[in-house]
């Protein structure tokens, strides 16, 4: 089970002895005359709760500038919790009061309470009782939402003197801008049920703001529209149509065109083709015949060459026998006999008829080259002539296809302005119907919120068993049927309302009200601390009719059935009067005496003061 109980409330300064009180599980009862610091007390536990005021400034307290608070969870966790009078920080740390000031990591949480941060005393309360997402409830009847916070559920747990003896609703504080979220609190309480499914109404000016700022947009694009549509009228005026079966004819021919395009457009891409192969053949045969030419040239080197050959043996037959010059003596020579020089003639001859010979095959295939390239030539200009006829054709073929295309681009052009015509004048007709319905629903009220998410008659049933049973245990002398009045959001008993009650009953009431929604809550699985604090619930009761005081069977009944019944859970009650009877069960008593020479004077030692 999620929760907590307080452990220790203290308060501490630098010139005085710390102030403290100490709580146990089950029923407290803090006792004592006025003055003597209980409400202090429960203003302390307040403020370290996450309330905005501090406690108030009273002459015992002006020298203490720090409340710590030690609480324990269910889970056996222990945390203290350090605050100084008037900061914005609270500092926690998970150990008890006495180990607070020893350690050194604390965890800083801001007194403003904020659902998507942790780091914050709100937060940090509803994660310990096992609040762990964002709880959305109903702000107002406009359904606007607010996120839990710790404050809300004080509101139903810390039950200060003045708040218990008040006529109306336990569950309501009074304002009435804070009613409908306290209904939803209580709601949720009951039920474990936020209202995230609220969806939010607009404001009334908002609203019409919006719905003249459609219209206005609206008839802008109404007459934008109507520009358009006269643009196309006028160009419609001006347009060239034609006749369904003269279409059909014209598509026709312009089909026949195309097809016939498409022959003399592949006619000349071959034609083109056939030039190209002739064209390359013909380059082709021009190298050879320059490669014949340099060969040619050859044949004709070599001639050369035996020719000078043949001439120099002449020469060297001629020349005569003679001694060196310089040296005198014979100079070695070749001797060329006769013999020899008729066999080079023999080799010069035979070599320049073979060279002679290829000279001729050679002429022969030069010339055969050279009537291939004509034959070329005039193969070239046969083709270049076919295909200046198809250029010619395609040429008188493309102006014809494209007036044809532009008859049909023109009667397209109609067509396509006739649809949007139609198109326009459609959508003026749509966006006027628009506008008539936005200016009625201008007229028209502010919708109410459709969402009631509103507490079932049986869980409202049930909770007001849950009172009866408290009250049968607390042996409420005027006892009635418990029911839940919707109107004024209260008990009543029988058929008189809790707020009709004297001021002593209501209080009583009051506190038999918060402690069954403790155990409702918890019998049921549902949130809560786990703690009520209730300040002077036991105001003197009086009888309405004989005036006379009421048995103190009420106040013992209720203390006896909170100390037998609530071991588990906190329940601190600070009161003028103690018990007359001693109390059956667990309970942790302190006794202000207001004496200084008998026990424990109050919350301050005001000896030390």
């Amino acid at each position: 089970m999620k929760g907590f109980y307080i452990r220790e409330m203290r308060l501490t300064g630098s010139e005085v002895d710390d102030a403290f009180i100490k709580f146990e599980r089950g029923l407290n009862i803090v006792s004592g005359a006025s003055n003597t610091g209980k409400t202090y007390i429960f203003q302390c536990i307040e403020y370290m709760m996450g309330a905005s005021q501090p406690p108030k400034k009273i002459h015992e307290a002006r020298k203490y500038t720090h409340i710590l608070m030690e609480i324990e969870t269910n889970d056996k966790v222990v945390i203290s919790l350090k605050h100084q009078i008037n900061d914005k920080i609270i500092y926690a740390a998970f150990t008890s009061i006495d180990n607070f000031d020893k350690i050194q990591k604390y965890i800083l949480l801001d007194i403003k309470h904020d659902a998507t941060n942790n780091d914050n005393i709100s937060m940090f309360f509803l994660n310990r009782i096992g609040v762990k997402d964002i709880v959305s409830l109903k702000k107002n009847k406009k359904g606007e939402k607010q996120t839990l916070s710790f404050r809300n559920i004080c509101h139903l747990t810390n039950i200060d003197e003045l708040s218990i003896i008040k006529e109306i609703s336990p569950i309501l504080s009074g304002q009435y801008v804070s009613a409908t979220a306290e209904k939803s609190i209580f709601k949720y309480f009951l039920s474990g049920v936020d209202d995230e499914k609220c969806d939010q109404i607009e404001d009334v000016k908002l609203r019409k703001a919006k719905i003249h700022s459609v219209i206005d947009f609206i008839s802008e694009e109404i007459a934008t529209f109507n520009e358009t549509l006269q643009n196309v009228e006028n160009e419609l005026s001006i347009c060239e149509t034609m006749e369904q079966d003269d279409l059909i004819a014209l598509e026709a021919e312009i089909e026949e065109f195309e097809n016939n395009l498409k022959t003399k457009l592949a006619q000349k891409k071959q034609l083109n083709k056939q030039i190209d192969e002739k064209l390359s053949e013909k380059q082709r045969l021009q190298a050879l015949q320059d490669r014949f030419g340099l060969l040619e040239q050859h044949y004709h080197s070599d001639l050369e060459r035996l020719q000078f050959i043949e001439e120099g043996v002449d020469f060297i037959l001629q020349v005569e026998k003679v001694p060196c010059p310089v040296c005198h003596s014979n100079m070695n020579t070749i001797d060329l006999t006769p013999a020899i020089s008729d066999d080079l003639t023999l080799a010069y001859q035979y070599e320049q008829q073979k060279i002679e010979m290829q000279l001729l095959d050679l002429k022969d295939t030069v010339k055969s080259l050279m009537a291939q390239i004509s034959s070329i030539d005039t193969e070239v200009a046969e083709l270049q002539n076919l295909l200046n006829l198809v250029d010619n054709e395609i040429t008188n073929i493309k102006p014809q296809l494209k007036l044809f295309k532009a008859i049909i681009k023109r009667n397209e052009n109609y067509i396509k302005l006739n649809n949007q015509k139609e198109y326009v004048a459609a959508e003026i007709s749509r966006k006027t119907a628009l506008r008539v319905a936005y200016e009625e629903n201008s007229k028209k009220a502010q919708p109410l919120l459709q969402y009631k998410g509103e507490l079932s008659s049986e869980l409202l049933d049930d909770f007001c068993a849950e009172i009866e049973e408290t009250l049968t245990d607390w042996c409420f002398d005027e006892f009635g049927k418990v029911t839940f009045d919707k109107k004024t959001f209260d008990i009543k008993i029988g058929d008189k309302e809790r707020g009709s009650f004297g001021k002593g009953y209501r209080a009583f009431l009051y506190a038999a009200f918060v402690i069954s929604i403790m155990r409702y809550t918890i019998k049921n699985q549902l949130v809560h601390p786990g703690v009520v604090i209730l300040d002077s619930p036991l105001v003197t009761l009086k009888e309405k009719e004989t005036g006379a005081d009421v048995p103190d069977k009420m106040q013992n009944a209720m203390f006896n059935d909170l100390a037998k019944n609530n071991a588990k859970q906190q329940v601190i009650i600070f009161e003028n009067k103690q018990p007359t009877v001693p109390i059956e069960g667990k309970v942790n008593r302190i006794v202000f005496t207001k004496d200084y020479n008998a026990g424990r004077y109050g919350f301050f030692n005001v000896k030390n003061i």
